[in-house]
């Protein structure tokens, strides 16, 4: 599980994206005006959520995507 955006970067720098690839951490204030319960209940439980900066994308803490930005 990745516990910092920095974790998270390397990890997807090692499979292959461009090194200024940025991210950062969802709040659970973020998640709630998202609307997905599912992520506002798991960041309440000690999971973290990051966004990729270029696309909005948000991953989970294992670096699964959990919400597309469409």
């Amino acid at each position: 599980m990745f516990k910092s955006t920095n974790q998270i970067k390397d990890s997807f720098i090692k499979d292959g994206w461009n090194k200024s690839i940025q991210f950062e951490e969802v709040t659970i204030t973020e998640a709630e005006q998202i609307g997905v319960a599912s992520i506002v209940e798991k960041i309440k439980n000690g999971r973290k959520y990051y966004r990729m900066l270029l696309s909005g994308n948000i991953y989970d803490d294992n670096g699964n995507i959990a919400l597309y930005n469409i």
